[in-house]
């Protein structure tokens, strides 16, 4: 296989076609100055890299058709699946940072919960799909994380999650692990990462009786992004 060096997304393959948005058509054709019948690679955001033509006749566009498209790699997990259900931040660009950083480190899950002490309720989805999409292709990954649309706290935790260890990291003063303690290297994990004000007591209380490990991150309290991130770091590198 050729050694890619630049990775572009579309979800609109046909048969031997695919299409390229406007964006990334503009990105092809401007930024890059591609020409026709290039090579082009590309992921579906499902674990799946192709290669294709730019077709002839078509860079004026304003979105590109590549042809003679094949899968040339399928690359499965290997890693235990691993979540982070995090509160929204007030400052915006800081969330932002959090998810390009959890895309860039693997965390295949992404949950936005709003808790008692979350200030920001509403975020833009589309806008943090757009971010992973970027991070996917800049560190050439072929699997797009799944960002849930934002839920209450108690509305997730009454979801029956499959990950196979839980973990609610907070700041309060009672008997918790540290987080590499805690953590077994071959098994799907998901960690609660709390508001800016933390997690109630009561939230904390009602994530333990649904079989969440309370946890420790260190001895310095985190901002809720720095947190996420550092999360995000140590499941990438523990869970084999």
């Amino acid at each position: 296989m050729d050694l890619i060096k630049q990775l572009f997304y579309t979800k609109n393959i046909s048969k031997n076609t695919a299409t390229l948005d406007e964006e990334e058509s503009r990105h092809l054709t401007l930024s890059l100055r591609k020409k026709e019948t290039e090579m082009v690679h590309f992921t579906d955001g499902k674990g799946y890299i192709y290669s294709g033509k730019i077709g002839k006749n078509n860079l004026k566009n304003k979105t590109v058709v590549l042809e003679n498209v094949q899968i040339i790699e399928f690359k499965p997990h290997t890693k235990p699946q691993t979540g982070i259900a995090i509160s929204p931040i007030k400052n915006v660009d800081r969330f932002e940072w959090f998810i390009e950083k959890a895309t860039e480190l693997g965390v295949k899950h992404i949950y936005p919960i709003v808790c008692d002490r979350t200030e920001k309720t509403n975020i833009r989805l589309d806008r943090m799909e757009k971010i992973c999409i970027s991070a996917m292709k800049q560190c050439l990954n072929s699997w797009q994380p799944i960002i849930s649309a934002p839920q209450s706290f108690k509305e997730f935790l009454e979801i029956d999650h499959v990950f196979e260890q839980k973990i609610i990291a907070h700041c309060e003063e009672t008997s918790k692990t540290d987080l590499l303690e805690s953590l077994l290297p071959n098994k799907s994990t998901l960690v609660l990462i709390g508001p800016e004000g933390d997690f109630t007591g009561s939230e904390i209380n009602v994530a333990i009786k649904k079989n969440f490990m309370p946890t420790s991150l260190g001895d310095f309290r985190l901002r809720t992004e720095t947190a996420g991130v550092y999360c995000a770091t140590i499941m990438n590198a523990f869970l084999k």
